[in-house]
């Protein structure tokens, strides 16, 4: 992977020049399917992104890829824990694309608009662990949105209080449908609807 952190590094005045500056109601949000929920052992099985512009979800301009791993075998935390969520067995992820092609891909898609997501911070790392830099994109999470809303509503009716954050309980209080749940764009797509219903 050091070739790709070079290439990064050169290409990085370019990218800036020739990538288009969105909209600034031009966001994308997105998710990841990882093999462990630690950063430092989590390896990119795949990456869904859709766009959203001037508050509607853009259907057709959507990212969903499946990444190759490069390794083929299977860890305890994946047999128990991994696997049973995202449902990626090693000879799926056999048929998907190189890591770097996926990643050369996937900054030209995101570009320099902001990046929506739950629990967007893990993604954000695992993004940076591979491609070797940081991304300079601002980064928007929904369950901190979604809180500042329910301690606004609270405040008014019944203060204090526990406020669950999970991404299921988020969906359920504002009344979006979950698409495909633990697929990459699938969680998206919804993360999508849910930041516009926080708007």
């Amino acid at each position: 992977m050091t070739w790709l952190r070079q290439a990064f590094s050169k290409m990085a005045p370019t990218f800036s020049l020739f990538t288009p500056k969105p909209l600034p109601d031009t966001l994308v949000c997105l998710d990841t399917e990882t093999t462990s929920m630690n950063v430092k052992d989590a390896q990119l099985l795949s990456i869904g992104a859709v766009r959203i512009r001037n508050g509607v979800i853009q259907g057709e301009e959507k990212f969903d890829v499946l990444v190759k791993r490069e390794d083929s075998e299977t860890t305890d935390h994946d047999e128990h824990t991994a696997i049973p969520i995202h449902r990626i067995l090693p000879q799926d992820s056999q048929q998907g694309i190189p890591l770097e092609q996926a990643l050369t891909s996937l900054r030209l898609f995101i570009g320099h608009a902001p990046i929506v997501g739950y629990n967007i911070d893990f993604d954000r790392k695992v993004l940076e662990k591979h491609l070797g830099a940081k991304l300079k994109n601002d980064f928007i999470e929904v369950s901190d949105q979604f809180l500042k809303r329910e301690t606004r509503r609270r405040m008014s009716s019944a203060p204090g209080g526990h406020i669950d954050l999970s991404f299921d309980h988020i969906c359920e209080t504002l009344d979006v449908p979950v698409f495909a749940r633990h697929s990459a764009l699938g969680d998206a797509i919804t993360t999508a609807m849910v930041y516009l219903k926080l708007r």
